[in-house]
């Protein structure tokens, strides 16, 4: 998994944890891989953060420090906001920003894109204190 190659080329997840965190990753396909390895103790939350966000090649953000208009809010389906863990954090021409706090769930941001008939837009991305948060881009069809 690269995610693992690369934590360990970054000194961030030691080669006798390596096959054991791959081993739990295998075991438990239906949570995120980030997750398992923060869960378990392999490695910090603040640690991989920066590592995801450039996995996907998002932007990092802090949803906690973020400032979030009611018409941003109003503008995603609370079920995707509640069942997929998404979180609408603004709009720009056009575009809706979006945090996940699972970037590997793809299907999510679709389901988003789909729900307003927007293309999807690579993005950026926040962290709500205890999950890895990144942002997806939808920009409305003119």
């Amino acid at each position: 998994m690269q995610l693992i190659q690369t934590l360990t080329t970054r000194g961030l997840l030691n080669d006798a944890d390596r096959t054991r965190a791959a081993d739990m990753i295998k075991s438990n396909p239906d949570i995120p891989p980030h997750q398992i390895l923060i869960d378990k103790g392999f490695v910090r939350e603040e640690a991989i953060l920066p590592v995801l966000a450039e996995e996907f090649g998002l932007e990092l953000i802090d949803l906690s420090h973020a400032k979030i208009a009611p018409d941003v809010l109003s503008a995603m389906p609370q079920k995707l906001v509640h069942r997929k863990n998404l979180m609408p954090v603004a709009r720009n021409n056009g575009t809706l920003v979006v945090a996940t706090a699972d970037p590997f769930d793809a299907y999510a941001l679709d389901e988003t894109a789909n729900s307003h008939r927007l293309p999807r837009d690579a993005g950026a991305g926040p962290a709500p204190r205890n999950h890895p948060t990144h942002q997806a881009k939808f920009r409305r069809r003119r």
